[in-house]
């Protein structure tokens, strides 16, 4: 997970609309994700959403995609 926490990542955004997000990718996407809860919650939406770390991985799509796809078809 060192690459989505790594605030020295030279492809790391650091504008300030970023910054304001999170120090790192781990940050960003928590701010996100309750950002949608908050969403959901306000619209009364029936939506479940879930957050999950893969320990390991890092910033990768390929690390990442065995993890997405068991999640999104889960029963």
């Amino acid at each position: 997970m060192k690459g989505d926490i790594d605030e020295d990542d030279p492809n790391l955004r650091t504008s300030e609309g970023a910054m304001k997000q999170g120090k790192h990718r781990l940050e960003r996407a928590e701010f996100f994700y309750d950002k949608i809860k908050k969403e959901i919650e306000i619209r009364n939406a029936d939506l479940v959403i879930s957050f999950e770390t893969v320990e390991g991985v890092g910033h990768t799509n390929v690390g990442m995609a065995p993890t997405a796809a068991q999640l999104m078809f889960e029963d």
